[in-house]
């Protein structure tokens, strides 16, 4: 896979080049260690919350998170829609992929920066997906 190179407004590669960072938050132990090995394989720092609590937390102390894959249906408060709408609003760089193992007709009223996957997702794909949203999120952020 290739790595996610960050540029310049005029395309060149940008200086001090970093592995992008993305946060996956799955309270479901399972699913999230294989999302943590895709995009580990696929050379991101991997951030990982089995809560939308634990993600809260993990986004005061990290400014450097490209993205977030939030998992929509979460027991706990909040879930991966109410996380996505809070990390539209303090992170505006950050990209954002919900998933789920139904539809989610909410994920529509979320910002052009927010895209949805259903489960189960190609490990190619989604790390694919999530290359493209971070491109776009720092090209509209520049």
């Amino acid at each position: 896979m290739a790595v996610f190179q960050r540029r310049t407004a005029s395309g060149r590669p940008a200086r001090n080049v970093r592995n992008p960072v993305i946060l996956i938050v799955e309270d479901e132990d399972m699913i999230r260690a294989v999302a943590v090995a895709i995009f580990r394989s696929a050379d991101f720092e991997v951030l990982e919350a089995g809560s939308g609590m634990a993600a809260l937390m993990i986004l005061q102390h990290r400014v450097d998170v490209d993205a977030a894959f939030l998992d929509v249906v979460m027991p706990s408060v909040p879930d991966g829609f109410t996380l996505a709408r809070f990390i539209e609003a303090t992170t505006p760089a950050c990209a954002i992929l919900l998933t789920s193992g139904t539809a989610c007709p909410m994920a529509s009223t979320l910002s052009t920066r927010t895209r949805f996957i259903g489960k189960p997702y190609d490990a190619r794909q989604v790390v694919a997906l999530v290359n493209d949203m971070i491109r776009s999120a720092t090209l509209l952020s520049n």
